[in-house]
């Protein structure tokens, strides 16, 4: 049991002279621990990359639900009815998850006729819309975004997007009449342009098709555009002016990707799809006989992610084999730097009778305290590196890394490896006779032909170049028989690093050695 408590004790008080060591076991754990948590990260971003590519639509979720204002005792009163439920199932039903997606809620006229100075605009159909937070979205380019509160004018202050206003001729300042023909309760009403507007960023999830904006051409009514309007004058006009002719309410439902935990995929898959029934019984006794459709091919394309790239077709075999290479090399060469500034000590005690056996029983239980503490802490090490290092060099935060057997499991085996290096180097320095160990710790060796040439800190250079490619547009690429992989870059970045920050490290030995 001396045992024991001698080595705590020479830990607690001798732990700078240990001190590479012990960054050497930490390392090696973490690199171990990365085998599992560095794939997971690959993945996570090619999964961003992948969703990239599709058409956001499908990505999103986007509902509807459509009724006459006449049905309606109060058309406010039934939009705020629809919109909590529709908030509270998404409270509700994503309550446990790390991710909620954002709702916007917005509302649509059908496609009405317009007149200018009381003659028809040809081939032309405008919305009268409404969308949550949409001045957070759009540049003003003339004029002024209509105010949230009800209009005082006869006219209704309306924004259309520059393009459509350029397409149908028409500035600041013009009055349109808007007509919804073909009920005998609609009557037209005035809108006058008061803003032209443009997206701040078209390529935002917040515009996915349909857009709030509604520039499009049909095939049967020729080009549509929508009006934005405020709430309150929206609801004045399909109460007052179209009351049979139906609202469309619709919510987008804008999913946070980037904390979709890949290992997680099919589950998701499956929570989306119980959310879209949710969403559709919640909403049933706001008003009866109307029922809300939803529209989204994020589960399908989560599946296809998961089915048919697997991990990205990453070699796990090639990458666990680097870490092992890069384990084995960086704890001898440490070890053996060590143990050769030890060997004084070494000689001490075997002057002093005490037994070979012994020593190596110390050191062993050195070495096992240092390496199941390593163990235990490089999971977490690694995860907190790997959070930091991504958004750096790719510009995504929050990409879950959950941690699970696999990691640990990786680390503790790195340990043992540790462990054997370490215990097996101390046996040629116990075979040494005494006065030729007690003066080898004087003597130092000349730097490795990689450490003169300064190749390591080259290799450092690369590394970080190659993890810099590490972003949204860069994890994946489609080989010559159209799979998708991983690229070999990406996989081969960590041996990079971790190589040329090894080499480094020993260049700080001697310093580390003299504290």
């Amino acid at each position: 049991m001396w045992y024991f408590s001698f080595a705590l004790k020479r830990l607690q008080a001798r732990w700078q002279s240990l001190l590479t060591v012990i960054i050497g076991v930490f390392l090696a754990a973490i690199i171990g621990a990365n085998a599992s948590l560095y794939t997971g990260a690959i993945a996570g971003v090619g999964l961003l990359q992948y969703l990239k590519a599709e058409p956001p639509a499908n990505t999103h979720l986007y509902a509807r639900i459509s009724f006459s204002p006449v049905d309606s005792e109060d058309v406010a009163a039934t939009w705020d009815a629809y919109n909590q439920a529709v908030v509270d199932a998404r409270d509700e039903f994503f309550s446990a998850s790390t991710w909620l997606p954002q709702i916007v809620s917005g509302a649509e006229t059908q496609a009405m006729f317009v007149l200018r100075d009381g003659i028809d605009i040809p081939d032309t159909r405008l919305r009268l819309a409404y969308s949550s937070d949409i001045e957070e979205h759009v540049v003003v380019t003339q004029g002024e975004f209509p105010s949230s509160q009800p209009a005082l004018n006869e006219a209704i202050p309306v924004a259309i997007h520059e393009g459509s206003a350029e397409e149908l001729g028409i500035g600041i300042g013009d009055q349109l009449e808007i007509d919804q023909r073909g009920w005998d309760t609609s009557r037209i009403f005035l809108v006058e342009i008061v803003a032209l507007v443009r997206e701040s960023d078209p390529g935002e999830a917040y515009w996915f098709d349909p857009s709030p904006l509604r520039r499009e051409v049909s095939s049967t009514s020729g080009y549509e555009a929508a009006l934005l309007t405020s709430r309150p004058d929206l609801e004045r006009i399909v109460q007052d002016y179209i009351p049979q002719p139906i609202l469309q309410l619709n919510w987008r439902f804008l999913f946070p990707h980037a904390q979709f935990a890949v290992s997680r995929l099919e589950e998701t898959s499956t929570k989306i799809e119980d959310f879209e029934a949710v969403l559709v019984e919640r909403t049933e006794d706001v008003l009866e006989g109307e029922r809300l459709f939803t529209t989204t091919a994020l589960p399908e394309v989560l599946r296809s992610y998961g089915s048919n790239i697997g991990l990205l077709n990453i070699p796990t075999a090639l990458i666990l084999l680097q870490l092992g290479v890069l384990v084995l090399f960086f704890l001898i060469v440490i070890s053996a730097l060590v143990q050769r500034g030890e060997r004084r000590e070494i000689a001490l005690l075997q002057s002093r009778g005490v037994y070979d056996g012994q020593i190596m029983l110390l050191r062993g239980i050195e070495s096992l305290v240092i390496c199941v503490v390593a163990a235990l802490a490089a999971p977490y090490l690694a995860r907190a590196i790997l959070t930091v290092l991504l958004p750096v060099f790719t510009g995504i935060s929050g990409i879950p890394l959950p941690l699970n057997g696999a990691a640990f499991a990786y680390a503790f085996a790195a340990s043992l490896v540790g462990l054997i290096v370490l215990v097996a180097t101390i046996r040629p320095v116990l075979a040494q006779p005494l006065i030729l160990a007690g003066g080898s710790a004087a003597r130092s060796s000349p730097q490795t032909w990689w450490q003169r040439y300064y190749l390591d800190v080259v290799l450092l250079v690369a590394g970080i170049v190659a993890f810099s490619q590490f972003s949204q547009d860069r994890v994946l690429i489609t080989a010559s028989d159209g799979t998708v992989r991983a690229d070999p870059l990406i996989l081969l970045t960590p041996a990079f690093l971790f190589i040329a920050f090894s080499s480094i490290l020993l260049r700080f030995f001697p310093i580390i050695m003299s504290i």
